[in-house]
C-alpha cells in the first residue's frame, strides 16, 4: 500500500489535467500533503481519522490562520476522495472530519486620533443648518457611540440640557437609557433644539421631514473622506472605536455595556481586543507585580 509521498506525482496531474486547477492551488495542496506526510509517514489506508483531529489541533496550537487551516482540509479531502477513485484505499476518514467553528471577525475600529478627527473636523456641506446639523450628528456617534437609528430618533424631549443628561429610547436594549451630556455636544444641541417643540427631531431632514438613513450615509462617508479616514469606516466603526477607547481607558466593561445599550454582556465583550500596551500596564498593575 502506497504512503501519501507516493501518490504524489499522480495526485498532481489529476489535479492539473483532470480538475484544471491553478497553479498556485495545486501547489498549496501538495505542501499541505508533504506536511501531513512528514508527521505520519504511513500507508495511506493506515491514517486515521483521530490522527487527522490531532493535526488539526496541531495547526490551530501554531497559529495557523483559520483560511490556512481550512485549505489543509480541503487538499486532505479532494486527495481521498482521488484515492477512492483510483481504488487505493476504500475508506475516507475525511468526511467525518469537521474542524472548529470559525471565530466572527473582530469589527474595525479607529485610533483615538482618527475618531477625534471625525468628531472636531468642520463638516463640509454648503449650508449652514446641514452643517450645523450634521456636524451634531457626527459627535453624537463619536462622544456618546450612538447607533445610527439613534441619532435619527432622537427627540427634542430626549436631551434634557439643564440637567446635562440625554435619554436614548427605542434602542435594541428593553427600556431606555440615560448618558451624560458631554460639553462638547451642549452647545449643538442646544441649536438644534431652539425652537422646536418636544416631540419633534432634534436632527431632521433638510429642509424638513425625516432624515432618511440613505440621506444620513451619503453625508456620513463624505464627512469621513474629508477627514481622511479609510473607505471601510460605518456609522457602526465609530460606536466600535468609541466603546474600544473606554475599554482601553480602564472604564468596567459592565458600565460599556450600559451606555451602548446592550441586553447582553456577550455583545459588549467583543470591544476586549485592547493592544498588547495596554494588557502589558493592565498586567503591570497587579498587586503581585509590586
Amino acid at each position: 500500500m502506497p504512503t501519501i509521498n507516493d501518490c504524489l506525482a499522480r495526485f498532481e496531474t489529476y489535479l492539473r489535467h483532470e480538475r484544471g486547477l491553478k497553479d498556485m492551488t495545486i501547489a498549496g495542496y501538495l505542501s499541505d500533503l508533504r506536511l501531513l506526510y512528514q508527521r505520519y509517514p504511513l500507508d495511506v489506508s493506515d491514517i486515521t481519522l483521530e490522527q487527522l483531529r490531532h493535526y488539526i489541533r496541531h495547526l490551530h496550537m501554531r497559529g495557523l490562520k483559520y483560511r490556512t487551516i481550512e485549505r489543509h482540509r480541503a487538499a486532505w479531502s479532494t486527495f481521498w476522495r482521488w484515492l477512492r477513485l483510483e481504488k487505493i484505499v476504500t475508506d475516507n476518514p475525511v468526511e467525518f472530519l469537521q474542524l472548529p467553528k470559525r471565530p466572527p471577525p473582530l469589527p474595525k475600529w479607529l485610533e483615538e486620533s482618527d475618531l477625534r478627527k471625525f468628531a472636531e473636523t468642520p463638516d463640509s456641506s454648503r449650508f449652514m443648518a446641514m452643517r450645523q446639523r450634521n456636524e451634531c450628528a457626527w459627535r453624537l456617534l463619536a462622544l456618546l457611540g450612538l447607533r445610527r437609528s439613534e441619532v435619527l430618533n432622537l427627540r427634542v424631549r430626549d436631551v434634557m440640557l439643564q440637567d446635562r443628561l440625554i435619554a436614548i429610547r427605542g434602542s435594541k436594549a428593553d427600556g431606555e437609557r440615560v448618558l451624560p451630556l458631554p460639553d462638547a455636544l451642549h452647545g449643538l444641541l442646544k441649536a438644534q433644539m431652539e425652537g422646536r417643540a418636544a416631540a419633534d427631531l432634534v436632527l431632521p431632514g433638510i429642509p424638513s421631514g425625516q432624515w432618511s438613513p440613505k440621506a444620513f450615509r451619503i453625508q456620513f462617508n463624505h464627512h469621513a473622506r474629508c477627514c481622511g479616514l479609510p473607505t471601510w469606516v460605518t456609522p457602526h466603526t465609530i460606536r466600535h472605536s468609541y466603546a474600544t477607547h473606554l475599554v482601553k481607558r480602564g472604564v468596567s466593561i459592565f458600565d460599556v455595556q450600559k451606555m451602548l445599550g446592550h441586553k447582553d454582556i456577550k455583545t459588549t465583550l467583543v470591544y476586549l481586543h485592547v493592544s498588547p500596551d495596554h494588557l502589558r500596564g493592565a498586567a503591570e498593575k497587579h498587586i503581585l507585580s509590586e
